[in-house]
């Protein structure tokens, strides 16, 4: 490790000939560890509510969804296995802070919804957030935000395409098919 946690791959990994993508992997590392250092900083801020920093994504993807979600979609936007989303989903619905529902059309498949308690906890956190990212992101300019933002999108891009490449793309296969269905389903009581 460098300066300030810095992760480098040295001249010795170089003489054993892992100095091909040296960059790549030094960049891969970097994201990595700022990811730990960020997720640290808002669990720390959740950890008073009985909070985990996934849990909290749970409660903001459904909650900004203005609707239901099937867990499947939110898997896919939190980047978290299925099993691992149930049992945060266990744990929510425990603590009252959401419901699932059966699918009004599709007697299979359930939907996450905030209850009054979540959308209230949701409320409740957010400001204290939000001042902890002006604070972090106070040390960097408007443009330098942007670009940061702009970088991080094109590595989730390529992300998910290889990750789509080895048939792991997640539910959207049977999302779109659910969604056809209902788009082509025929009523059976005439208007």
């Amino acid at each position: 490790m460098g300066q300030q946690g810095q992760i480098r791959i040295d001249g010795g990994c170089r003489r054993r000939g892992c100095a091909p993508g040296a960059a790549s992997m030094e960049s891969h590392l970097a994201l990595v560890r700022a990811g730990l250092l960020a997720e640290a900083r808002v669990a720390e801020a959740l950890r008073p509510l009985g909070l985990s920093a996934q849990a909290f994504n749970v409660l903001l993807i459904v909650g900004q969804a203005g609707e239901p979600l099937s867990p499947c979609v939110i898997s896919d936007r939190m980047a978290v296995p299925r099993n691992t989303l149930t049992h945060i989903l266990d744990l929510l619905e425990r603590q009252r802070l959401v419901q699932r529902e059966r699918h009004p059309h599709h007697r299979g498949m359930v939907l996450v919804n905030l209850t009054d308690d979540g959308f209230a906890t949701l409320d409740a956190v957010l400001p204290t957030l939000r001042a902890l990212d002006a604070d972090l992101w106070s040390h960097f300019s408007d443009g330098e935000r942007e670009t940061f933002v702009a970088l991080l999108a094109r590595a989730e891009a390529a992300l998910e395409y290889a990750s789509s490449a080895r048939g792991t793309a997640g539910c959207q296969r049977s999302e779109t098919r659910i969604a056809l269905r209902e788009a082509t389903r025929i009523d059976s009581e005439p208007d």
